[in-house]
């Protein structure tokens, strides 16, 4: 299924094609060019190893030619603006049962529908993120067969390297929600991690990865700005209370002079018993007010998103009771026969809407 959102309404509606619908997949790659959105990558529910074009001025799909790599999911991708042409950088990911890192990397130019290989990065990545400026892409996080990695490496016309970093330590993580401005300004939040932490803003949980080991997961919540123009490039560390998200989607807009970065989606929570508890929330963080906000799709209005919840806050009006307390599946609300209740909000404990 394809879906558009109203930036003004953050709405989700769903988009009919007319013309073809592309195969379901899983941990594929979407990116932007010539205001159109090219899928790659990704397993999919038949043998399928096309590549698909979205064009949202006519709404319809163009299925294009077939991808001269093996069925992999949770890879990267973005475009690299060239001296002579735009090419798509896909780089990385997995095999879908989880057997194989791959850290291959394969250029696609849109223009002319060729394909061209770089060297691989060294080690294989999957679950990591891209950045790119001037013509060298950068891989943030992600995880191989070392556990998850912290280590920026570079991608520029002379091959990979290592790359140095200044300012804030960015900690290890998977599935974090990453995106930039073309100034060269990279952002970059939450995700989780099976690193040791000893610092708070996470939610833990194990989960039975591959080779049936059993690892501790933590969500994380912080949020980092990277500046790409400077040498070495720059992490800093901006905010940590952002509600725990992993595998989500991310943008990021200036309004009113304000920078906002913006999340909806993803994963939230994973039980003891590896089971996914899903979000379609949207949330926005501003960077210049360092205030973390959810939208409330009936008010259509932005509220604040509180980081934990007390047992006591329901006491605050003894002609209330609520009950049980904690809950898991239901919550009973008792009041004097002459009120009435104009609105119920719940929270869970994280502090999510």
């Amino acid at each position: 299924k394809l879906y558009k959102i109203n930036p003004a309404t953050f709405e989700a509606v769903e988009v009919s094609t007319p013309n073809l619908t592309p195969p379901a997949m899983s941990g594929h790659c979407a990116v932007p060019y010539d205001n159109k959105m090219v899928v790659l990558s990704g397993p999919r529910g038949v043998t399928d190893t096309s590549m698909y074009t979205y064009d949202p001025n006519d709404s319809t799909w163009e299925k294009g030619g077939e991808q001269p790599f093996s069925e992999r999911t949770e890879a990267a991708a973005c475009v690299v603006e060239g001296e002579t042409a735009s090419l798509i950088h896909i780089i990385g990911g997995r095999n879908p049962n989880g057997t194989e890192v791959y850290g291959d990397v394969h250029l696609y130019n849109p223009a002319t529908g060729d394909w061209s290989t770089r060297d691989a990065l060294p080690g294989g990545r999957y679950g990591h993120s891209l950045v790119q400026h001037n013509q060298r892409v950068c891989v943030l996080g992600g995880r191989n067969d070392n556990g998850d990695q912290a280590q920026v490496w570079s991608l520029d016309q002379y091959g990979w390297g290592i790359e140095n970093t200044g300012g804030d330590f960015m900690f290890p993580r998977i599935g974090a929600q990453c995106t930039q401005l073309p100034s060269g300004m990279g952002f970059i939040a939450g995700g989780t991690t099976t690193a040791s932490i000893s610092a708070g803003g996470t939610s833990t949980a194990s989960i039975s990865l591959k080779r049936n080991q059993s690892k501790s997961t933590a969500f994380l919540s912080d949020f980092y700005t990277i500046d790409l123009t400077t040498t070495p490039i720059t992490f800093k560390k901006r905010a940590t209370n952002l509600p725990p998200q992993a595998y989500g989607v991310a943008w990021v807009t200036i309004e009113n002079s304000d920078t906002l970065f913006y999340t909806f989606g993803g994963i939230s929570q994973i039980s003891t018993e590896g089971d996914t508890t899903l979000t379609n929330s949207f949330y926005r963080y501003n960077i210049n007010e360092n205030l973390v906000q959810q939208y409330e799709t009936i008010s259509q209005t932005w509220g604040s998103v509180i980081s934990s919840i007390n047992e006591c806050e329901f006491s605050k009006n003894i002609n209330l009771q609520v009950y049980p307390n904690p809950a898991t599946t239901e919550v009973n609300l008792t009041i004097p026969n002459n009120e009435t209740i104009e609105s119920i909000k719940i929270y869970n404990q994280n502090g999510q809407l």
